[in-house]
């Protein structure tokens, strides 16, 4: 009997993404906002939500970083490769789940200053990914592991050498030696939610521009969805189309507009509750969906209001999330193959941004397949320790999932009580 596919699908409109405030100094507008927020909405809330608690988390980020690390510039082309995740969090100062995942990193950062003066190593590491922000991410986990062993009276060696090659650390667990190893990983084919997410912007700049407008329905779907190409390709494709519709104004035709090609297809219609319902239970056909919707009775001879949606449809296998999972740990072991005692920490970490981490919702932790690839794939004395924090509601949490053999059961039982603070 044939299985089901598990898939996770994700839609996303960038109402969260796209307000930052261009021209501006991010941290200094970010200061300006929850000073307001803070005088009221938190008075009652405990650190970091009180007016000390945010003067800290913009002192710690004002001395760790320079002002052009929070340069916010209308002309920067995005991609999420390079995109500043830390800014991600500025722009959404209302958001309690930002403003923890700012104060957990600026703890962080403030032990990041207490180290650095006896590994002077990691200051130089710190000082060259500055321009480098997904880099910077990672290289912060590695302090992040730092501290959460320190915190929990593990003796630890930072960066010590092993045969001309620098290692990450090593850890004591009841009287053994650990050689660790830190890695955050983001789910597989990100180049195609890039693609999505540009097209979907860009064609939320193009609605907005639009002086007269009636009600429609398009969609996008791209023959190579991972083909960062196709940037520029569908770009003039939605160019075509405004050229098209300005045309089309005083003719009064039914709204219908089709290109498709060896790129792809571009589809736009006349609004209809049918329409959008029918798209509602087929995502398949698109890859980005936009909609201008018209007000429901229109009025003449005053403005009306007509509401623009756009969306993104992304989907992965199970399948395809567990083996980027299983190619990852395995070039890990393999770098690390004359060590006999090992500890992985994965990290999965979620904030409201588009770089989504591995396991972004719970069904994308598959642990009997994790366990069987552990059990099949790594020697008696591996750990691996995946570290899953969300930051995406108002109410934070991180917890641990930890597998080892049976011979390490009271090791696994520490790591999973660790304290965060």
């Amino acid at each position: 009997m044939p299985t089901k596919k598990k898939t996770e699908q994700f839609a996303d409109t960038g109402r969260e993404l796209k307000t930052k405030p261009a021209g501006r100094h991010l941290l200094n507008w970010w200061k300006e906002e929850v000073n307001v927020l803070s005088s009221d909405l938190y008075i009652q809330q405990p650190p970091p939500y009180k007016r000390a608690g945010l003067d800290a988390i913009y002192n710690v980020l004002k001395r760790h970083f320079p002002d052009t690390f929070f340069q916010v510039n209308a002309t920067d082309q995005f991609t999420i490769s390079n995109s500043n995740w830390i800014n991600y969090l500025l722009v959404q100062p209302k958001h309690q789940g930002s403003l923890g995942a700012l104060s957990e990193l600026c703890l962080v950062l403030d032990y990041f200053g207490q180290i650095k003066i006896k590994v002077p190593g990691l200051e130089l590491k710190f000082n060259s990914l500055i321009n480098d922000p997904q880099r910077l991410r990672d290289f912060l986990f590695e302090i992040y592991t730092y501290r959460l062993l320190s915190l929990n009276n593990i003796i630890i060696d930072i960066n010590p050498e092993f045969y001309k090659q620098t290692l990450e650390g090593y850890c004591f667990f009841d009287k053994q030696k650990f050689m660790f190893e830190c890695k955050k990983l983001t789910v597989p084919y990100l180049t195609g939610l890039e693609l999505r997410f540009y097209i979907l912007d860009k064609l939320r700049v193009q609605i907005e521009r639009q002086k007269n407008i009636t009600g429609m329905i398009g969609i996008i779907k791209f023959k190579n969805p991972l083909d960062v190409k196709m940037k520029p390709v569908f770009d003039n494709k939605i160019r075509a189309f405004w050229t098209w519709f300005s045309s089309q104004k005083k003719e009064r035709k039914p709204l219908y507009y089709k290109v498709e090609d060896e790129d792809g297809l571009l589809e736009v219609v006349a609004y209809s509750q049918a329409r959008k319902i029918e798209l509602e239970y087929s995502r398949s056909e698109y890859h980005v969906l936009f909609m201008v919707i018209p007000p429901f009775t229109i009025t003449p001879g005053i403005e009306n209001h007509y509401r623009v949606d756009v969306q993104l449809h992304f989907e992965l296998s199970q399948s395809k999330i567990q083996k980027k999972l299983e190619n990852s740990l395995n070039k890990k072991r393999k770098q690390h193959k004359n060590h006999s005692n090992r500890i992985f920490f994965i990290d999965s970490e979620a904030i409201n941004e588009l770089s989504l981490p591995i396991f972004r919702t719970n069904g994308m932790f598959d642990e009997p397949q994790i366990q069987k690839f552990y059990n099949e794939q790594f020697g008696l004395n591996d750990i691996l320790v995946f570290v899953i924090r969300d930051y995406t509601t108002n109410k934070t949490s991180t917890k641990f999932k930890v597998f080892s053999n049976p011979e390490n059961e009271r090791i696994k039982k520490q790591i999973e009580a660790f304290k965060l603070k």
